[in-house]
């Protein structure tokens, strides 16, 4: 029996996929057009010398940004599509394991985002033509890239593990991603700044953003050995999600009884709301008659909680730079990571609801009722 069945067929289906091939095109499309509007700004402010550094930093900047979307876009719904379409009992009828398809499909959702980050790479490495940047520093923020894709895509595949529904998965991946990432530095830089001993900074290590923010000089030269336990935290988290979701599979894959999932509070934090069963379904019906396809998405989870979620998480953010950040480096700060991030999370949030709507209602049938 070949080892790993699911991984040999994923990566064979994938390898026929035109998209798999398109990605990779369309990545280097939009790689070169961002860094042409990128460089050319930088240069009228700098002058043609010394460019290389922050032009390499703005290209890294968005590309981490779209390595932590990537578990919400490609492996968040890879395994709960297979529970509602009822597929995914078939493979545990036979002698495959949780590890044999969470890593055939782990495999096969990461192939394209794999693709595509190696496409980048020579885009950013005109940066070492340009000057101001090193080789160490160039293949450093390339692991710290590859972890922190790896780390995202590992928590797409444990939510998608345990949870049904599509969006709520996705909203549940987001929130993970988010908490992990930007929450666990946050609250150990807010804890350093409020006394708490130092030892408690081992607790970001987690978070791919700390490897990302420690692979650029001077950074690095200041503790070389933080970036590579950073690392290795990040990357062995991102391997126990992994074993998680092979895990809890077998567990999670049947339909619960009466047609009512169990869900864990990942997956379902975003549709709680402050009324009861009742007055929802009351508020429900008199949307019917008025607005089918509000009446439609009222049913799933409450985006207008994740978005001020957002909301609430950027000003804390905001004030916590205001107040604790010195002027210089606190506008700094807010213009690269209190500003950019948090209104590309909100622009990404509703033009993924606006693309996946029709196509889940299409699926099941909602679009011609």
């Amino acid at each position: 029996m070949t080892f790993l069945p699911i991984v040999d067929r994923e990566l064979r289906v994938a390898a026929r996929r035109k998209s798999t091939y398109r990605m990779r095109t369309w990545t280097v499309v939009v790689a070169l057009v961002l860094g042409c509007f990128s460089l050319f700004p930088v240069m009228l402010m700098r002058g043609p010398g010394g460019v290389g550094k922050p032009f390499y930093t703005t290209l890294t900047g968005f590309a981490f940004g779209l390595c932590l979307l990537a578990g919400a876009l490609l492996t968040a719904d890879c395994l709960s599509e297979e529970k509602r379409d009822g597929t995914l009992g078939f493979l545990f009828l036979t002698d495959l394991k949780g590890y044999d398809v969470v890593l055939g499909k782990f495999m096969a959702m990461s192939l394209s985002a794999i693709y595509g980050l190696l496409a980048v790479l020579p885009i950013t490495g005109l940066s070492l033509l340009l000057g101001g940047l090193t080789g160490g520093e160039f293949w450093r923020m390339t692991l710290a890239l590859f972890n922190a894709l790896f780390f995202s895509l590992a928590t797409g595949i444990l939510v998608s593990a345990i949870g049904r529904d599509s969006q709520r998965v996705m909203g549940g991946t987001l929130g993970l991603v988010i908490l992990v990432a930007g929450g666990l530095p946050a609250l150990v830089k807010a804890g350093l700044a409020m006394g708490v001993p130092a030892g408690w900074e081992c607790l970001a290590w987690i978070s791919p953003y700390y490897a990302f923010g420690k692979a650029l000089e001077p950074m690095y030269l200041w503790r070389p050995a933080v970036y590579w336990w950073a690392l290795l935290a990040s990357q062995l988290f991102g391997w126990c999600l992994l074993a998680m979701a092979s895990l809890a599979l077998p567990h999670r894959w049947q339909e619960r009884r009466g047609g009512v999932e169990r869900v864990s509070v990942l997956t379902q934090w975003p549709r709680r709301r402050g009324k009861g069963a009742t007055e929802r379904a009351r508020a429900r019906e008199e949307l019917l008659p008025v607005n089918p396809v509000l009446w439609l998405m009222s049913n799933g989870p409450d985006l207008r909680r994740i978005a001020w979620v957002i909301v609430w998480v950027w000003g804390a953010v905001v004030l916590l730079v205001t107040l604790l950040a010195p002027r210089e480096i606190g506008g700094f700060a807010l213009g690269w990571y209190g500003v950019r991030p948090f209104g590309f999370l909100l622009k990404w949030l509703l033009a993924l609801q606006a693309c996946r709507f029709f196509i889940e209602a299409r699926r099941n049938g909602a679009l011609e009722m």
